[in-house]
């Protein structure tokens, strides 16, 4: 995962009729229009129920849209569009502006049919590094000292809950502080996992008491985002030696 791309949205439609009364809706007005239609009922089960829209006129039907509703949320659908994307991975903009275009569409044809106009739920925007305010001398420390976990991690012995421990003592000396968001954001979430246990004795920390009673997969996936961090944090400090002149 690079945590320096900003994640597409996750879009929502809040309804207030039965969601599958709601998609058999859809689904007749797709008809009307001539739109190809994709209908998956109950395709994980009672209460899961997805209507694919293919309101392009081109060989794919493109854009498609995506509207799927879960049972534990019945008055609300979660949304995706498909289309040809003219960037990849695809942009956060361009995702937004097409599904916004295309959900106006199935929108408009909704309230003339019955007369509700419904929003397109988006979620706010989320924080992006602004390479603008980088602390370069920040940045280059917490490079160095995460260059160190990645070798601690290459090199070291046991298992997974062993190779944690190791690495946080390569990188417990960067605060979440130290870093700009949302890499802070994340960091913050790895020393949450790796404290939740108060040490036992004089001779234990929170770190250890923690790590050594975790399961090896909730380890594997913490370890997992610290090599992303340090992915992260390696980027960060190649644009900063870049802006320097220095040697990437």
């Amino acid at each position: 995962m690079d945590l320096l791309d900003i994640p597409l949205p996750k879009l929502k439609l809040k309804i207030d009729i039965d969601a599958s009364r709601f998609l058999d809706r859809c689904e007749a007005i797709a008809r009307d229009r001539g739109w190809r239609i994709d209908r998956w009922r109950a395709y994980a089960g009672p209460g899961y129920d997805k209507l694919n829209l293919h309101i392009g006129d081109g060989p794919q039907g493109y854009p498609m849209l995506c509207l799927v509703s879960v049972p534990r949320e019945p008055r609300r659908l979660h949304l995706d569009v498909i289309a040809d994307w003219a960037s990849w991975p695809i942009a956060y903009d361009e995702y937004l502006s097409v599904a916004r275009a295309a959900y106006r569409v199935l929108l408009a044809a909704y309230k003339d049919a019955h007369g509700k106009l419904y929003r397109l739920g988006i979620p706010k925007r989320p924080e992006s590094v602004d390479l603008r305010k980088l602390d370069c001398g920040r940045i280059s420390y917490a490079a160095e000292k995460f260059s160190g976990l990645c070798r601690s991690l290459a090199i070291g012995r046991g298992d997974a809950r062993e190779r944690l421990i190791a690495a946080f003592m390569s990188i417990h000396v960067i605060r979440p502080e130290d870093l700009p968001q949302p890499l802070r954001n994340h960091l913050a979430w790895v020393y949450a996992q790796i404290t939740k246990r108060p040490s036992r004795h004089q001779f234990q920390g929170s770190v250890q008491a923690t790590v050594r009673t975790m399961k090896t997969a909730t380890a594997a996936r913490v370890l997992e985002r610290l090599v992303d961090l340090a992915d992260a944090i390696s980027a960060l400090d190649a644009h900063c030696r870049g802006r320097r002149g220095l040697p990437r």
